[in-house]
């Protein structure tokens, strides 16, 4: 199967999106709900957060769909360079606000990985 670089990243972006979704929820967001913030301001919070999580699950969909499909590479890169965005910008903002926690929160890592999978899954 020519497309495997694909399909896993797809399937890691897709356990990362479902990995955001139920630990934010249970952590980050549990905070938000337990805070001084206005209600307006925790639901807004809240539906950014999942957003992500949505984007983050289709865009693995998409990357596992074209896994098996006969597609321009261009597709599989246009994803991969989203992912390598989002990657990006998460370590550098984690890294900013404590550069020992890239060791604890490797979701920016396993982005970028899943990045360069896509980028190289179409061939040369």
């Amino acid at each position: 199967m020519a497309g495997w670089p694909y399909l896993v990243a797809g399937v890691l972006t897709i356990l990362l999106g479902g990995a955001h979704g139920v630990i934010g929820e249970r952590t980050f967001l549990r905070r938000v709900r337990a805070s001084a913030l206005p209600r307006y301001d925790q639901r807004t919070l809240r539906l950014v957060w999942h957003l992500f999580t949505v984007a983050m699950v289709v865009t693995g969909a998409l990357l596992v769909a074209i896994s098996t499909a006969r597609v321009d590479v261009a597709a599989g890169r246009a994803l991969a360079v989203i992912l390598g965005a989002w990657g990006v910008f998460f370590a550098v903002y984690v890294a900013a606000i404590d550069p020992r926690l890239l060791v604890r929160v490797p979701q920016p890592l396993l982005l970028m990985g899943a990045a360069l999978l896509a980028w190289f899954g179409g061939g040369p």
